[in-house]
């Protein structure tokens, strides 16, 4: 399941044509100094030329950044922003993801 959504956020990133967003950006963090151990439910944006698309990961925090950052690689363009979101487990958490 999460590689199938990241693979559509990368898609999305591939219609646009655009440059790589600027200001904070998940490529910039040492996703090595993140937290590997406690899996939560992550809120993951992707974001192009204005217009944007959520879905929902249980995971570690350092496994999240790792996805976006190899799906921007990936696409070359576009910015993602991570949040922490309530949910009591993966299944709970996945169940956020509108199919």
């Amino acid at each position: 399941m999460k590689k199938v959504i990241f693979m559509m956020l990368a898609c999305i990133g591939l219609l646009f044509a655009s440059c790589k967003g600027k200001g904070n950006s998940v490529e910039d963090i040492d996703a090595s100094k993140l937290d590997n151990t406690v899996e939560k439910c992550w809120k993951i944006t992707y974001s192009l030329q204005g217009h944007s698309a959520s879905s929902y990961l249980w995971a570690t925090e350092q496994v999240a950044v790792l996805a976006m950052q190899y799906a921007l690689d990936q696409a070359g363009m576009g910015s993602y922003k991570y949040s922490e979101v309530s949910a009591s487990d993966k299944d709970s958490c996945e169940d956020k993801n509108e199919d």
